[in-house]
Formats: structure tokens, C-alpha cells, sequence
């Protein structure tokens, strides 16, 4: 899952329970990979993580559902993560 100027790529994603997703930043700037929506964290999100230029971060989905992944920096940007288990 790249992390580019302004947007995940890709934007939507399926995957299995269990699967561990790896978010790299490909950007001149920093980004966060945060469950929430419009730059927003939701309640209590399962991932909060800063990820720096150039660095990376990896988080395995253990429940079926639908994530939604936004960047408290940039809150144009917005994934949705479907997890079927």
C-alpha cells in the first residue's frame, strides 16, 4: 500500500482476516495511516501510526469488516479496507 502526495494508492482494498498490510510512505512528507475519516480519528482506532519520509509501517487486520483509513495530515486521503474472514 503506497502512500503518495496526496492519496493512498490503492484507494479501495479486499483482504483476507489476518492479512498484514504494509503502508509505505512515498511522499516528500509525512502522513499518518489512522482509522477514521476526513483527516479525523474515530473512537478508540485500531491503527494511529506516523509514518516519515521514506519509512513504513505494517499493521495485520484480525477481525472481518470495513476500515476506513484516513491521514490526520492530510484528510483528503481516504482508504477503505474490506477484511472477509
Amino acid at each position: 500500500m503506497l502512500m503518495d502526495l496526496s492519496s493512498f494508492d490503492p484507494e479501495e482494498l479486499t483482504i483476507a482476516v489476518g492479512t498484514t498490510v504494509t503502508f509505505v510512505n512515498d511522499a516528500p512528507f509525512d502522513h499518518t495511516v489512522t482509522e477514521g475519516t476526513g483527516g479525523q480519528a474515530a473512537e478508540d482506532p485500531i491503527i494511529d501510526d506516523e509514518v516519515a519520509v521514506d519509512g513504513s509501517t505494517d499493521f495485520t487486520f484480525e477481525e472481518p469488516g470495513v476500515y476506513d483509513i484516513t491521514c490526520r495530515i492530510h484528510p483528503s486521503m481516504q482508504l477503505t479496507i474490506t477484511v472477509e474472514g
